[in-house]
């Protein structure tokens, strides 16, 4: 999707970002980004996470799912007095 703001509004986030006025006019962000595509399967693939952020999101999952656990008990306990 791409930003509908117009020449003038490109004009000054290229100046703020201190790129090029045609690079935010033309800005694709499946060669920005590629990290993710279809197969011919059609299952969407996503190869664009590095080992230590796809770690980082197993760590916050992990320590989420620790928070759940307490929580339920605790909620037990309220309730068993």
């Amino acid at each position: 999707m791409k930003p509908n703001f117009g020449y003038k509004g490109s004009r000054r986030v290229a100046t703020i970002l201190g790129i090029k006025t045609e690079d935010i006019l033309n800005f694709d962000d499946t060669y920005f980004f590629n990290n993710v595509y279809q197969n011919n399967q059609g299952v969407v693939i996503n190869n664009g996470i590095s080992e230590n952020e796809r770690k980082l999101y197993d760590d916050l999952v992990g320590s989420l799912k620790n928070q759940i656990a307490l929580l339920e008990n605790e909620k037990a306990m309220v309730k068993s007095k």
